[in-house]
């Protein structure tokens, strides 16, 4: 899920940079990878489109900080249900083996 919306995210940062520089951007295409977008130092700076960027990316940037948060919120949340659950089965473990050495000293004393 999260490798998808960064998949699309470097994709629209890859367009926006081929606009600023005025240069087409190359995809993938029927399987084969062509080469990244140049991006030529020198060329005149577009202001208000790198601060439209720079706001982009910070935005970006945020919102994965709160996918990541939750993706450790829940895998935290599933821990804890994995941990109560192998408590649970030592717990029965601890059970079944109280009766059985029960059952065996029973039979035992007869």
């Amino acid at each position: 899920m999260a490798t998808a919306r960064a998949a699309q995210k470097d994709s629209a940062i890859k367009d926006m940079f081929a606009k600023l520089m005025g240069k087409k951007v190359r995809t993938k295409k029927e399987g084969r990878l062509t080469p990244d977008v140049t991006i030529d130092i020198d060329a005149p700076v577009n202001r208000p489109f790198l601060e439209n960027l720079f706001t982009t990316l910070r935005d970006d940037i945020a919102a994965l900080k709160q996918d990541l948060a939750a993706d450790v919120k829940d895998i935290r949340l599933n821990m804890s249900e994995l941990e109560q659950r192998v408590d649970s089965l030592e717990w029965g473990k601890v059970i079944i083996e109280t009766r059985s050495q029960r059952s065996t000293s029973k039979r035992s004393s007869h």
